[in-house]
């Protein structure tokens, strides 16, 4: 393990494998992994195919980071909903709408 540039850099696979940073048939060594102010660009600036490919090189970890960015932020972006709902299984729609009826209820 190192620390370059603020980037934790875990050099055992097995390790990053059971941390969720890399899937165990990964043939990449590196991992993407996005800083907060890149995950809300990604979800609110990028086109679709960017999106899309970023997503695919994404550990599952990020990709659940991404999840509850969307319903926090409560992303409507279809086309990247969709994207994400396809990688997780998560229907972010029904979870945004499960997210806002909590709010009211709360503000009530």
């Amino acid at each position: 393990m190192f620390l370059d540039d603020g980037i934790l850099f875990i050099e055992e696979k097995e390790i990053r494998v059971e941390l969720g940073l890399e899937d165990e048939d990964s043939e990449k060594p590196f991992v993407t992994i996005l800083k907060p102010a890149q995950m809300t660009r990604l979800l609110k600036a990028a086109g679709i195919e960017e999106f899309k490919n970023t997503v695919e090189e994404l550990p599952h970890e990020q990709v659940l980071g991404l999840v509850d960015m969307a319903i926090e932020d409560k992303t409507i972006n279809m086309d990247k909903l969709m994207i994400l709902k396809e990688k997780t299984g998560i229907d972010l729609i029904k979870a945004i709408e499960f997210s806002q009826d909590e709010e009211e209820t709360k503000g009530v």
